[in-house]
């Protein structure tokens, strides 16, 4: 179930079936508590420390909404049943699931201490890029392929990192979310500053921060050794074994090889077979898969130049995704775009991929709306942005 259909499943959700929903995310929770995991889900240790990766965020994000008191029991539910039961019975990176329940949790509505307004609200500007805008056909627009291939050979060329000795990682995270009124003047596009300890036991500790305002150009994002822009909100806990540190030495580095085990883990056959019945051919559902796949693995290893550069070869070989140009991202810093448009479960987006044009490194992702609605908001809209601040070995 992708994200806005998660969305208004539970907004339309009747009395009975929050309550059998609240039952479960309380199940889960105790599950979670124990360090154990429901019964259908693998035995094999490999696939539970992937799993636990994957779930990693949507309970943090959960937590941290509820901490806030602006997570309804219906939506905590759905955060706290799904990422123990359902994403942890099968070997995956990341699917659509977990990238659903991520961002339902996460709450963008910021008001201020006192419920001052603030002077940035609503959502953030859409970026723009030298080759493509919001309105740009990409059936116009040539493939990625060169631009990825050159960026895989810089990410090479660049000094080895080892992760399994532990590492930091630093990004700061937005979303908008069905349960915040983007039009409400007091809403101030405030992103979450976000760091994830991880020691070489696999143990982790993770801290959110909120962060400081946007700029009225939809930058402002603070480098890697500012200090956080705003208290913490919370502060979690994690014991040895949570991540997989081996995980990233294991892939393979040949392109071929690695799609195929990222297709495996995430899913993607039978996401792309589902699409592909529903929309009568196929929409796109391999690459949207991958893109997936890639970005979890950003999100809580620190990758090793070999396998970033593996990695956005096994991007330039899927034709949907198009040059967007150059630019800068929401941290000022010069990039280089690729963009993906997908439609799935009838909602149209465009997801892009930023990345620094000098060593290859990922550098975050915007994803938008291009029609429709969404809370309230008319596309084309921001949805969610993840900007990518720094990793760093021990």
């Amino acid at each position: 179930m992708n994200r806005r259909r998660l969305r208004r499943a539970f907004g339309e959700a009747s009395a009975d079936q929050r309550r059998a929903a609240d039952e479960a995310a309380a199940q889960a929770r105790a599950d979670l508590a124990a360090g154990g995991f429901a019964a259908n889900v693998s035995p094999d240790p490999a696939l539970e420390a992937q799993a636990r990766a994957v779930s990693f965020d949507a309970v943090m994000r959960l937590r941290q909404a509820e901490a806030e008191g602006k997570a309804t029991s219906a939506r905590s539910a759905a955060l706290s049943s799904a990422a123990p039961r359902s994403v942890l019975r099968r070997p995956v990176l990341l699917t659509g699931l977990v990238a659903a329940t991520v961002v339902v949790a996460v709450v963008v509505s910021a008001v201020l201490p006192g419920g001052t307004p603030s002077a940035a609200a609503g959502t953030p500007p859409l970026l723009t890029f030298s080759q493509v805008s919001v309105s740009t056909d990409l059936d116009d627009v040539e493939p990625a392929r060169a631009e990825l291939l050159t960026l895989a050979s810089r990410a090479a060329a660049q000094p080895a990192v080892d992760g399994s000795r532990g590492y930091v990682l630093t990004r700061s995270e937005w979303a908008l979310s069905s349960s915040a009124d983007a039009s409400d003047p007091r809403a101030a596009v405030v992103p979450f500053e976000t760091t994830i300890t991880v020691t070489p036991d696999g143990a982790a500790v993770r801290v959110d921060h909120r962060g400081t305002p946007l700029t009225p150009d939809g930058r402002g994002i603070a480098g890697s050794s500012a200090p956080p822009g705003g208290p913490a909100l919370q502060t979690d806990r994690f014991p040895p074994g949570y991540l997989d540190l081996q995980l990233p030495a294991s892939l393979p580095r040949d392109p071929t090889a690695l799609r195929g085990d990222l297709v495996q883990r995430g899913d993607c056959l039978a996401a792309s077979a589902q699409g592909a019945a529903a929309s009568g051919g196929d929409d796109g559902e391999d690459a949207v898969c991958l893109v997936k796949a890639v970005t979890s693995l950003y999100s809580y290893q620190l990758l090793p130049p070999d396998l970033q550069a593996a990695l956005w070869q096994v991007l330039a070989a899927e034709p949907g995704l198009k040059l967007a140009g150059t630019g800068t991202d929401r941290a000022g810093r010069p990039c280089v775009a690729v963009v993906l448009d997908t439609s799935q479960g009838g909602r149209t987006e465009r997801w892009v991929l930023m990345a620094d044009p000098a060593t290859g490194a990922f550098l975050g992702m915007d994803q938008m709306l291009t029609a429709g609605s969404e809370g309230g908001v008319p596309a084309p809209v921001v949805l969610d942005f993840t900007v990518e601040r720094g990793a760093r070995s021990f």
